[in-house]
């Protein structure tokens, strides 16, 4: 039988794999619109260039222009390419939910939070 850390943490690794594939189903089936689109059209360009036309406005970090900008040119700038970057970089959510679920609900109440967050589902 799995003592108690390992059977968390292999929940933990299968609730991220789940959030993981139900966030790539279908990711490149909708079109950019909106922000998304605006993000993909300006972050994209050289990251100088960026800065110049969006620093004083942007709310975003600077250092996401230049991650977005270096993550185009090792992905390339399909939509799908495009959605994966910000994907990837919110699966540790599932993880985060799950700890602050157990802290904050003890007695095995935590798992309930990290199911809700990998089955949220976006249009993208």
């Amino acid at each position: 039988m799995l003592r108690p850390a390992r059977t968390r943490l292999v929940w933990v690794v299968l609730l991220t794999v789940l959030a993981a594939a139900l966030r790539v189903y279908q990711l490149a089936e909708v079109p950019l619109r909106g922000d998304e689109a605006f993000s993909v059209l300006s972050w994209a360009q050289p990251p100088l260039e960026t800065w110049r036309n969006l620093a004083g406005w942007e709310p975003h970090p600077v250092g996401t222009f230049w991650l977005f900008w270096a993550w185009k040119q090792a992905a390339g700038e399909s939509e799908f390419a495009m959605r994966v970057l910000p994907l990837l970089l919110n699966l540790p959510g599932v993880a985060v939910m799950m700890a602050l679920a157990r802290r904050f609900f003890p007695q095995n109440r935590a798992a309930p939070s990290g199911r809700a967050r990998c089955g949220r589902s976006t249009p993208f």
